[in-house]
Protein backbone atom coordinates (compact mmCIF):
# COMPACT_ATOMS: atom_id res chain seq x y z
CA UNK A 1 0.00 0.00 0.00
CA UNK A 2 1.14 3.22 -0.68
CA UNK A 3 1.89 5.59 2.41
CA UNK A 4 1.05 8.63 1.15
CA UNK A 5 -2.00 11.05 1.22
CA UNK A 6 -2.76 13.41 -2.12
CA UNK A 7 -0.37 12.54 -4.38
CA UNK A 8 -0.30 16.89 -5.96
CA UNK A 9 1.38 16.66 -9.46
CA UNK A 10 1.23 19.71 -11.84
CA UNK A 11 -2.35 21.31 -11.77
CA UNK A 12 -3.81 24.44 -12.80
CA UNK A 13 -5.91 26.54 -11.09
CA UNK A 14 -9.66 26.94 -12.47
CA UNK A 15 -11.43 28.82 -9.50
CA UNK A 16 -10.86 30.14 -5.96
CA UNK A 17 -10.87 33.27 -5.22
CA UNK A 18 -14.24 34.25 -3.44
CA UNK A 19 -15.57 30.84 -3.27
CA UNK A 20 -14.84 28.43 -0.43
CA UNK A 21 -14.38 25.41 -3.15
CA UNK A 22 -10.46 24.97 -4.69
CA UNK A 23 -10.80 22.73 -7.94
CA UNK A 24 -7.58 21.79 -9.60
CA UNK A 25 -6.90 19.61 -12.82
CA UNK A 26 -3.98 17.63 -13.41
CA UNK A 27 -2.88 18.16 -16.54
CA UNK A 28 -1.37 14.45 -17.50
CA UNK A 29 -4.50 12.50 -16.19
CA UNK A 30 -6.98 15.20 -16.42
CA UNK A 31 -8.24 13.84 -12.73
CA UNK A 32 -10.12 16.75 -11.27
CA UNK A 33 -9.74 17.56 -7.31
CA UNK A 34 -12.05 19.64 -5.35
CA UNK A 35 -11.14 21.23 -1.65
CA UNK A 36 -13.01 23.21 0.37
CA UNK A 37 -10.83 25.53 2.45
CA UNK A 38 -10.93 28.46 5.36
CA UNK A 39 -8.90 31.24 5.54
CA UNK A 40 -6.99 31.08 9.15
CA UNK A 41 -4.18 33.83 9.93
CA UNK A 42 -4.03 34.92 6.33
CA UNK A 43 -3.09 31.10 5.37
CA UNK A 44 -5.46 29.00 2.83
CA UNK A 45 -5.80 25.87 4.40
CA UNK A 46 -7.88 22.86 3.43
CA UNK A 47 -10.71 22.77 5.94
CA UNK A 48 -13.82 19.87 5.10
CA UNK A 49 -14.76 17.60 2.12
CA UNK A 50 -12.20 16.81 -0.80
CA UNK A 51 -12.43 14.62 -3.40
CA UNK A 52 -10.94 13.26 -6.98
CA UNK A 53 -12.71 12.56 -10.00
CA UNK A 54 -11.30 10.78 -12.84
CA UNK A 55 -11.44 11.78 -16.47
CA UNK A 56 -15.59 10.35 -16.61
CA UNK A 57 -16.24 12.11 -13.77
CA UNK A 58 -16.31 9.11 -11.38
CA UNK A 59 -15.13 9.65 -7.42
CA UNK A 60 -11.40 8.00 -7.08
CA UNK A 61 -10.45 9.55 -4.01
CA UNK A 62 -12.09 10.71 -0.97
CA UNK A 63 -11.04 12.47 2.65
CA UNK A 64 -12.11 15.38 5.32
CA UNK A 65 -9.19 17.76 6.49
CA UNK A 66 -9.08 19.91 9.31
CA UNK A 67 -7.24 22.95 9.41
CA UNK A 68 -4.57 21.76 6.44
CA UNK A 69 -4.90 17.88 7.61
CA UNK A 70 -6.35 15.10 6.53
CA UNK A 71 -8.23 13.48 9.90
CA UNK A 72 -10.68 10.31 9.60
CA UNK A 73 -10.55 7.99 6.50
CA UNK A 74 -8.71 8.20 3.45
CA UNK A 75 -10.23 6.30 0.75
CA UNK A 76 -9.34 5.66 -2.79
CA UNK A 77 -11.54 3.73 -5.75
CA UNK A 78 -11.05 1.95 -8.91
CA UNK A 79 -12.31 4.01 -12.29
CA UNK A 80 -15.26 1.08 -11.92
CA UNK A 81 -16.34 2.51 -8.56
CA UNK A 82 -14.68 -0.43 -6.62
CA UNK A 83 -12.86 0.80 -3.57
CA UNK A 84 -9.01 0.08 -3.51
CA UNK A 85 -8.23 0.89 -0.59
CA UNK A 86 -8.73 2.81 2.99
CA UNK A 87 -7.16 4.33 5.96
CA UNK A 88 -7.33 6.13 8.82
CA UNK A 89 -5.67 9.16 9.51
CA UNK A 90 -5.57 11.57 12.55
CA UNK A 91 -3.75 14.69 12.43
CA UNK A 92 -2.20 13.96 9.04
CA UNK A 93 -0.29 11.13 10.34
CA UNK A 94 -1.65 7.33 9.56
CA UNK A 95 -3.19 6.32 12.73
CA UNK A 96 -5.51 2.88 12.79
CA UNK A 97 -6.21 0.04 10.20
CA UNK A 98 -5.06 0.98 6.39
CA UNK A 99 -6.72 -1.93 3.70
CA UNK A 100 -5.85 -2.37 0.06
CA UNK A 101 -7.97 -4.06 -2.28
CA UNK A 102 -7.60 -6.50 -5.69
CA UNK A 103 -9.87 -5.46 -8.21
CA UNK A 104 -11.57 -8.50 -7.82
CA UNK A 105 -12.78 -7.16 -4.06
CA UNK A 106 -9.81 -9.67 -2.07
CA UNK A 107 -8.40 -8.27 0.31
CA UNK A 108 -4.62 -7.07 -0.79
CA UNK A 109 -2.99 -6.12 2.04
CA UNK A 110 -3.48 -5.11 5.76
CA UNK A 111 -1.82 -3.23 7.85
CA UNK A 112 -1.88 -1.33 11.60
CA UNK A 113 -0.39 2.42 12.29
CA UNK A 114 0.09 4.54 15.49
CA UNK A 115 1.76 7.94 15.01
CA UNK A 116 2.54 6.83 11.15
CA UNK A 117 4.35 3.50 12.37
CA UNK A 118 3.16 0.10 11.25
CA UNK A 119 2.63 -1.87 14.09
CA UNK A 120 1.03 -5.00 14.67
CA UNK A 121 -0.12 -7.61 12.43
CA UNK A 122 0.44 -7.00 9.21
CA UNK A 123 -0.36 -9.40 6.29
CA UNK A 124 -0.57 -9.43 2.31
CA UNK A 125 -2.75 -11.87 0.33
CA UNK A 126 -2.49 -13.79 -3.37
CA UNK A 127 -4.83 -12.25 -5.55
CA UNK A 128 -7.33 -15.01 -4.69
CA UNK A 129 -7.07 -13.89 -0.78
CA UNK A 130 -4.82 -16.83 0.16
CA UNK A 131 -2.44 -15.57 2.70
CA UNK A 132 1.19 -14.70 1.03
CA UNK A 133 2.90 -13.04 4.30
CA UNK A 134 2.32 -12.30 7.43
CA UNK A 135 4.25 -9.91 9.17
CA UNK A 136 4.60 -8.80 12.88
CA UNK A 137 5.46 -5.21 14.08
CA UNK A 138 6.26 -4.37 17.59
CA UNK A 139 6.06 -1.00 19.14
CA UNK A 140 9.06 0.87 17.25
CA UNK A 141 7.95 -0.40 13.80
CA UNK A 142 10.59 -3.74 13.90
CA UNK A 143 9.91 -7.17 12.20
CA UNK A 144 10.09 -9.85 14.67
CA UNK A 145 9.00 -12.30 12.85
CA UNK A 146 7.73 -12.57 8.66
CA UNK A 147 6.14 -15.82 7.28
CA UNK A 148 6.07 -16.70 3.20
CA UNK A 149 3.64 -18.81 1.97
CA UNK A 150 3.81 -20.22 -1.68
CA UNK A 151 0.57 -20.55 -3.79
CA UNK A 152 -0.21 -23.83 -2.20
CA UNK A 153 -0.89 -21.96 1.37
CA UNK A 154 2.54 -24.00 2.43
CA UNK A 155 5.12 -22.02 4.98
CA UNK A 156 7.99 -21.06 2.60
CA UNK A 157 10.10 -19.18 4.30
CA UNK A 158 10.01 -18.40 8.20
CA UNK A 159 12.45 -15.60 9.70
CA UNK A 160 12.17 -14.64 13.35
CA UNK A 161 10.36 -16.20 16.14
CA UNK A 162 6.56 -16.50 17.14
CA UNK A 163 7.35 -15.52 21.16
CA UNK A 164 9.81 -12.41 22.23
CA UNK A 165 9.53 -11.81 26.21
CA UNK A 166 10.99 -9.03 28.02
CA UNK A 167 11.80 -8.39 31.97
CA UNK A 168 12.06 -5.36 33.47
CA UNK A 169 15.01 -6.61 35.40
CA UNK A 170 17.36 -9.80 35.62
CA UNK A 171 17.42 -9.62 39.44
CA UNK A 172 14.22 -10.23 41.32
CA UNK A 173 13.83 -10.05 45.53
CA UNK A 174 12.50 -12.85 46.93
CA UNK A 175 8.88 -12.82 47.51
CA UNK A 176 8.01 -9.85 44.90
CA UNK A 177 6.11 -10.25 41.53
CA UNK A 178 7.98 -11.23 38.57
CA UNK A 179 6.69 -9.29 35.57
CA UNK A 180 6.84 -10.04 31.94
CA UNK A 181 6.24 -8.97 28.50
CA UNK A 182 5.49 -10.86 26.11
CA UNK A 183 4.93 -10.06 22.19
CA UNK A 184 2.83 -12.95 20.56
CA UNK A 185 1.78 -12.36 16.99
CA UNK A 186 -2.01 -13.06 16.10
CA UNK A 187 -1.02 -15.56 12.75
CA UNK A 188 -4.12 -15.74 10.27
CA UNK A 189 -5.60 -19.90 10.13
CA UNK A 190 -4.41 -21.20 13.06
CA UNK A 191 -4.95 -21.76 16.46
CA UNK A 192 -1.99 -20.45 19.81
CA UNK A 193 -1.34 -22.10 22.75
CA UNK A 194 1.19 -20.90 24.76
CA UNK A 195 2.57 -22.73 28.29
CA UNK A 196 4.96 -21.35 30.63
CA UNK A 197 7.64 -23.86 32.20
CA UNK A 198 10.32 -23.94 34.50
CA UNK A 199 14.10 -25.66 34.04
CA UNK A 200 12.78 -27.77 36.72
CA UNK A 201 9.78 -28.79 34.91
CA UNK A 202 7.27 -26.51 37.16
CA UNK A 203 4.13 -24.99 35.86
CA UNK A 204 2.81 -23.50 38.31
CA UNK A 205 0.42 -20.32 38.71
CA UNK A 206 0.86 -17.43 37.13
CA UNK A 207 -1.74 -14.50 36.11
CA UNK A 208 -1.86 -13.48 32.52
CA UNK A 209 -3.32 -10.53 31.38
CA UNK A 210 -3.78 -9.71 27.67
CA UNK A 211 -2.26 -5.89 27.00
CA UNK A 212 -3.58 -5.15 23.60
CA UNK A 213 -3.94 -7.14 20.53
CA UNK A 214 -0.39 -8.31 20.58
CA UNK A 215 1.26 -8.03 24.46
CA UNK A 216 0.60 -10.18 27.34
CA UNK A 217 1.81 -9.04 30.77
CA UNK A 218 2.68 -12.15 32.78
CA UNK A 219 2.69 -11.54 36.42
CA UNK A 220 4.80 -14.72 37.69
CA UNK A 221 6.09 -15.90 41.64
CA UNK A 222 6.81 -19.34 41.41
CA UNK A 223 10.52 -19.55 41.01
CA UNK A 224 13.52 -20.50 43.56
CA UNK A 225 16.09 -18.83 45.46
CA UNK A 226 19.33 -17.95 42.61
CA UNK A 227 19.28 -18.60 38.97
CA UNK A 228 16.10 -19.19 37.58
CA UNK A 229 14.99 -20.53 33.81
CA UNK A 230 11.63 -19.75 32.42
CA UNK A 231 10.42 -20.93 28.65
CA UNK A 232 7.71 -19.74 27.44
CA UNK A 233 6.28 -22.16 24.41
CA UNK A 234 4.29 -20.51 21.46
CA UNK A 235 2.94 -23.51 19.25
CA UNK A 236 0.52 -22.30 16.40
CA UNK A 237 -1.47 -25.36 14.41
CA UNK A 238 -2.79 -23.97 10.85
CA UNK A 239 -6.19 -25.31 9.76
CA UNK A 240 -6.51 -28.28 7.35
CA UNK A 241 -7.07 -25.81 4.67
CA UNK A 242 -3.75 -24.60 5.50
CA UNK A 243 -2.25 -28.30 5.56
CA UNK A 244 -2.34 -28.82 9.41
CA UNK A 245 1.40 -27.41 9.48
CA UNK A 246 2.99 -26.39 13.26
CA UNK A 247 4.94 -23.24 13.93
CA UNK A 248 6.64 -24.08 18.03
CA UNK A 249 9.16 -21.08 18.94
CA UNK A 250 10.59 -21.09 22.74
CA UNK A 251 11.95 -17.73 24.35
CA UNK A 252 14.04 -18.15 27.59
CA UNK A 253 14.35 -15.49 30.06
CA UNK A 254 16.91 -15.55 32.59
CA UNK A 255 16.89 -13.83 36.05
CA UNK A 256 18.24 -14.49 39.30
CA UNK A 257 15.86 -14.18 42.93
CA UNK A 258 18.08 -13.16 45.90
Amino acid sequence: MKKHFFLCLLFTLISCKDSKVIEKIDSTTKNRETYNYIVLDNDTLYHGNAYTYNSKDKVIEKCVFNKGLVNGVLYRYYDNGKLKEYQYLKNGFNFGKAVSYFENGKIETSLNYRQDTLIGDAYDNYPNGNLKKYLLYDSLGRIPIVIHFNKNKRIKIKEGRAINCFLNTDKIKFGSKLNLDCLIPNIPNTQRNIKFIYSNGKEGKRRVVKKDNNYLSVEESNYVLGENVLYVIAEYKFNKEYHNQIIKDTAFIDFYVN
